[in-house]
């Protein structure tokens, strides 16, 4: 099994429900880390890409940004905005 490289995405939907949030087709590959500020709303995660150049969301990376959404606060794989 080939090695899933890990990078950033742009989240694309104003939603923070869990539903749209673990939708990969709510995501935008990015070439560099993106800025993000604030502590409101998903903005960005760091996670590994598919074949189809959109993250693979395993139900602990869901918890993850579902946890920096609940306690308003980025971590080192999920960004958040105002």
């Amino acid at each position: 099994m080939p090695t899933l490289t890990e990078q950033w995405f742009i989240y694309n939907s104003d939603s923070q429900d869990r539903d749209d949030v673990e939708n990969p087709q709510n995501y935008t590959l990015l070439n560099d880390e993106p800025v993000c500020a604030g502590s409101n709303q998903l903005c960005s995660i760091h996670a590994p890409t598919n074949t189809q150049e959109k993250p693979v969301l395993d139900p602990q990376l869901v918890n993850e940004i579902m946890d920096a959404i609940d306690n308003q606060t980025s971590t080192t794989a999920i960004k958040l905005k105002d």
